[in-house]
């Protein structure tokens, strides 16, 4: 027979449930279990005879909510509320090193191969990159991930895809590092049908990240020829352009986002630096910021949250910069929590609340450094459950839950609940706050 899978997810949420259990047994709100329950799931509370702290958590449910999102609080505390023959079995019998419950994937279906990029549509299927397989591997939200679906239609000629994205009707669009090109999977087809885009004008050279506008413009960060592309909707085919003005000062762009004013920014590994393009001059005027305090190193991937703040994972030292908006050029912050435990942080991302979610492509980890602590704290997280191997890439959901995809492993991990909410895809984030905030987005 073969051992059960997910065994280190089946202990802990065995274990939660007992914790839980031990309240909801009592019959009461009032009793002791109930109390103790609320207060050690409060971040920085603890019960000894009463809590610390008025807790503003009043229920099981909320208590189970802030527990998930704050999986390293009181851990040793909670699971003493658990007793010896508690309701769900098998359990825990010591501390874990936090409550995060973790899950792998690796359906036969899905053929991962090299899986170097994840991204979310709105439904919360799992899309991946296979930059080894050439091809785009969907897992589906209505299997429980268990049902894997690979794509590669001749006409997409995928080659090396490293990054992909959704529009908000699902389509599916891919940079091909050596193909010099993009592809688009296309929903309608169920992507059975696949597209491919060199237009001349937008001289692709290396695509190796893409993002899109709130228009389904396809903007694309070319690592060799150092510039950025803009494949214009709908005519991605025949309507590019190319962009590298002399002050954005490119220098091995890696990655690349978009605030909500259509405005791009860049991320140079090669010159730690960021650069921008604005929208209001049709992207033809550039900027470059490298402010001292940012201790930008080798910057390759970046992120924005709601107010236009630029987030970036620096590979060479070990942390995570924060670029504030309007100032990027001389208003930075460098963060490197020693329990965050970066080890080449290669993929960041924010969720609603403005929490920092990186994969450690060596550390075989994920960090978070929270903003309620001003990204002074920082989390690490490796449970056994997650099963990672060299995280390539990180994604959020709109139930808060962490997908990471595994270079080397072949599959993707997922961490349930730790982070709050996002609007997925982002390209409908970034289209729905160009009217004004959205809650969850943080394109």
């Amino acid at each position: 027979m073969s051992p059960p899978a997910n065994c280190d997810g089946l202990l802990r949420l065995n274990t939660l449930a007992d914790i839980i259990a031990s309240c909801v047994n009592t019959g009461s709100l009032a009793s002791t279990p109930c109390q103790t329950l609320f207060c050690d799931a409060t971040p920085g509370a603890t019960y000894s005879v009463g809590c610390s702290t008025t807790p503003d958590i009043r229920d099981t449910l909320a208590a189970a909510q802030s527990i998930a999102r704050n999986p390293a609080n009181n851990v040793a505390a909670l699971l003493a509320l658990a007793t010896p023959n508690a309701p769900f079995q098998p359990s825990l019998s010591s501390p874990p090193d936090g409550w995060e419950i973790a899950l792998n994937y690796a359906p036969s279906g899905a053929n991962f191969d090299g899986p170097a990029a994840v991204a979310l549509d709105a439904s919360g299927n799992v899309f991946i990159a296979n930059g080894g397989g050439d091809s785009v591997s969907e897992l589906t939200a209505a299997s429980g991930y268990a049902t894997g679906l690979n794509f590669a239609p001749m006409n997409a000629a995928f080659d090396s895809p490293v990054s992909l994205a959704l529009d908000g009707s699902g389509n599916v669009f891919v940079a091909n590092l050596f193909g010099d090109s993009v592809s688009e999977l296309t929903q309608a087809s169920s992507y059975a049908t696949g597209l491919n885009f060199t237009p001349g004008d937008a001289a692709l050279s290396e695509p190796v990240a893409l993002a899109l506008d709130g228009s389904s413009n396809v903007f694309v960060a070319n690592e060799f020829n150092n510039s950025v592309s803009e494949l214009a909707a709908p005519n991605y085919g025949t309507s590019g352009s190319n962009f590298a003005p002399v002050a954005a000062s490119f220098d091995i762009p890696m990655s690349l986002a978009l605030d909500p004013s259509g405005n791009i920014f860049v991320a140079n590994a090669g010159g730690d630096s960021v650069s921008e393009l604005t929208q209001a001059s049709s992207y033809a005027t550039g900027l470059n910021f490298a402010p001292s305090a940012a201790m930008l190193s080798e910057p390759v991937s970046l992120a924005l949250d709601g107010s236009s703040n630029v987030f970036v994972a620096n590979e060479f030292n070990n942390s995570v910069s924060e670029l504030t908006a309007p100032s990027y050029g001389t208003s930075g912050a460098n963060f490197a929590s020693m329990d965050a435990n970066f080890n080449d942080p290669i993929s960041i991302a924010l969720d609603g609340s403005g929490n920092v979610f990186v994969a450690n492509g060596v550390g075989n980890s994920v960090s978070e450094l929270t903003a309620a602590s001003s990204y002074a704290t920082g989390l690490n997280f490796a449970p056994a459950g997650a099963a990672f191997s060299e995280p390539f890439s990180v994604a959020l959901d709109g139930s808060g839950n962490v997908f990471v995809a595994n270079l080397e492993g072949n599959s993707v991990s997922q961490l349930i609940g730790l982070a709050t909410p996002v609007v997925t895809p982002i390209q409908s984030c970034v289209a729905a706050e160009a009217s004004g905030p959205s809650q969850y987005c943080v394109p």
